[in-house]
């Protein structure tokens, strides 16, 4: 996955493909800059046949919203809009569970 710092703050982007690389994700390791945005908000941009994989990486970010473009690929982009992100762990349902349990963060933050 890649990850795009869109809030102007200097390092958060870094930060967060650090902490995201630690909790098991696979990122590019190089945070890259995109244009600022206002609306706060943390995305996911992915390919709708990844989206199992896309759930699981917007619950380790608290707040972030899934963005489904067509085409997209197996690499998803986690554009920063948020500030003040944090990252998660992510507790993956149980395989041998008869009923698959959502997705869900800890409540402790990574970083």
């Amino acid at each position: 996955m890649e990850v795009a710092n869109a809030t102007g703050r200097q390092g958060l982007g870094a930060r967060v493909d650090r902490d995201l690389h630690k909790t098991g994700f696979a990122t590019t390791g190089t945070a890259r800059n995109a244009p600022h945005r206002d609306d706060g908000r943390t995305t996911v941009t992915y390919d709708p046949g990844w989206d199992r994989s896309a759930r699981s990486l917007a619950a380790a970010l608290p707040g972030a919203r899934l963005v489904k473009k067509a085409d997209h690929g197996p690499r998803m982009t986690v554009t920063i809009g948020d500030p003040d992100q944090k990252v998660r762990k992510v507790l993956a349902p149980d395989p041998d569970s008869p009923t698959e349990a959502p997705l869900r963060g800890d409540e402790a933050d990574c970083g």
